[in-house]
């Protein structure tokens, strides 16, 4: 049974502030609203644990042109609900002023927030006729006048790539949401990662690489964020503390510390390290 996917149209100057977002921080959130209830992808996301998005340009028949990974789905998102302002911190400006609270705008009262990294345009657009509903598996038309379907994730080539490491997060330090790509990656809290790194610094603490002293400028702040407690082992809402709970490492030894389950500990890992030299 192929993986399932979203499809969605969205207008292109928004798309392309998408992609810039991307392109100087691939995991960074970027936030868009719909008026309809993307039930049947809240399911599939909380079920699969990662989706591919699609899109076709507002106006643009027949074309498939940019893809993203969806993050996370805020249904019937409320003024008051603490969830609903942690993701509109990361709304684009130009979706700001649509009507977010009101019972209807010109496209009708917003029902979901759908939560987006990694977008990018296709180099190779593809025809919509790749895109298969899952309510009855024939190929989305050209005519398709919805602006969202469940479709069965295509057979193509996936440029979208994510690393075991952290994703950008709001202000406090909460953990949750589990998305699964190669590996099995979260989303992290980028302040209790700044606040881990202030502590441990930016080298390894398995092998000791410092991305800075070896590539200079461009490196200078380059690690991940490896936690100590597995996160396949707390619930959302766990409160991290950043010096007790993380620690820096390479993505080498990211990847070694999970060869594992469950994962190896920095000791562990440097002692086979050492041992090795």
């Amino acid at each position: 049974m192929p993986n399932i996917a979203v499809f969605a149209r969205n207008h292109l100057p928004l798309l392309e502030k998408a992609c810039a977002i991307s392109a100087t921080d691939p995991s960074r959130p970027v936030t868009f609203r719909s008026s309809r209830r993307w039930t049947g992808a809240k399911k599939a996301l909380d079920k699969q644990e990662t989706i591919q998005l699609f899109f076709a340009e507002i106006g643009q028949k027949g074309i498939v042109s940019h893809q993203a990974v969806l993050k996370n789905l805020v249904l019937d998102p409320h003024q008051d609900d603490p969830e609903t302002k942690v993701w509109l911190e990361y709304q684009l400006p130009g979706t700001a002023s649509e009507g977010l609270w009101s019972e209807a705008t010109s496209t009708g009262a917003v029902k979901t927030l759908y939560v987006l990294s990694h977008c990018r345009k296709l180099t190779d657009p593809i025809p919509l006729a790749k895109l298969r509903k899952v309510s009855d598996g024939k190929p989305i038309s050209n005519d398709f006048a919805y602006s969202y379907a469940l479709i069965f994730e295509p057979e193509l080539p996936i440029d979208v790539e994510i690393h075991p490491e952290e994703f950008a997060q709001p202000s406090d330090y909460f953990e949750g949401a589990i998305k699964r790509v190669a590996v099995n990656a979260y989303e992290r809290n980028h302040a209790a990662r700044i606040a881990c790194l202030n502590h441990y610094g930016r080298a390894c603490m398995v092998c000791g690489f410092s991305f800075g002293k070896v590539y200079g400028s461009i490196g200078e702040d380059f690690i991940h964020v490896h936690h100590i407690k597995p996160l396949a082992s707390i619930k959302a809402g766990y409160q991290i503390q950043p010096v007790s709970d993380l620690r820096p490492v390479c993505p080498n030894c990211h990847a070694m510390l999970h060869r594992r389950d469950p994962p190896y500990s920095i000791e562990e890992l440097s002692t086979i390290l050492n041992g090795k030299a």
